[in-house]
């Protein structure tokens, strides 16, 4: 079992080391470096900003792997092409997170991202104190883990990866993980927030089991935060959604440069109503 785990970590990070690039973003007015899809650079709708501190740091789990001729590389999943890339509703949520909350608010918080693609709001909240699980499918979680990795030295509050699969979400299961992570009793796991960024995006998810599993989280004193660029369906999702929460729509206040409003950023409070 263990030779098998290492074998697939292996493989993961060797994914990661010939289909991505390290790139440098700025988000809530911090920069983290964060590896992200090498042939999708075209489908962002920003610029990612030049970098201001020079090379990007090295990743050792990554570097020792080698890098194969790219012509013998496989195209990578779609939905790993979605999930390994910055979007435009992580930036706009990531700054208003940073600028719309009192100084201090976020130290000690305890927050769950779901979809957490690259994991860079995750690493925002880290560096703010908060206690953080990034949460995404499976497969996804190399480029989450190579990140953390990178980025380390600039995170404060615990800050862990782990499985999260909306579709067949199983409440005890995810809650010992969590347990575990962050090395307390089940009994005192729980979550602040709950931050959701691009998680409902033209129907490529299955948005009933999204709600369901976003219900289970929001209990009691956990506020839910999205933030989904509108591209046409999302306002579908939008609908069903306030059938179970109650919703707050918060601007965008001063939107921080080359983050692009062509397309709508709607970011929302949620309660359990």
């Amino acid at each position: 079992f263990f030779f098998g785990f290492i074998l697939l970590h292996a493989m993961d990070n060797d994914l990661v080391q010939r289909k991505t690039e390290l790139l440098e973003y700025t988000i809530g007015g911090q920069q983290f470096w964060v590896h992200s899809i090498k042939s999708a650079r075209d489908d962002i709708d920003i610029e990612p900003p030049k970098s201001e501190s020079g090379t990007a740091p090295s990743d050792p789990a990554c570097d020792a792997v080698g890098s194969p001729p790219e012509d013998a590389d496989p195209p990578v999943d779609f939905k790993l092409r979605l999930a390994w890339q910055v979007w435009p509703a992580a930036l706009a949520l990531g700054h208003h997170l940073a600028t719309q909350f009192p100084g201090g608010h976020w130290e000690g918080k305890r927050v769950l991202e779901l979809g957490t693609g690259t994991g860079i709001l995750g690493f925002l909240m880290s560096s703010l104190g908060a206690d953080v699980i990034l949460s995404d499918v499976a497969h996804a979680l190399a480029v989450v883990e190579a990140n953390i990795r990178v980025n380390k030295d600039r995170l404060r509050g615990r800050c862990a990866a782990l499985s999260l699969d909306w579709t067949a979400f199983d409440e005890a299961d995810f809650y010992g993980r969590v347990a575990a992570a962050w090395q307390v009793p089940v009994a005192d796991v729980n979550f602040d927030y709950v931050l959701c960024s691009d998680c409902i995006c033209e129907g490529l998810y299955l948005w009933d089991a999204f709600i369901k599993c976003l219900r289970s989280l929001c209990q009691g004193n956990t506020r839910g935060i999205t933030a989904n660029v509108i591209r046409g369906k999302e306002y579908e999702c939008l609908s069903a959604m306030a059938d179970h929460f109650d919703m707050e729509q918060k601007p965008i206040v001063d939107p921080p440069y080359g983050l692009s409003l062509d397309m709508p950023v709607l970011i929302y409070e949620l309660t359990g109503s």
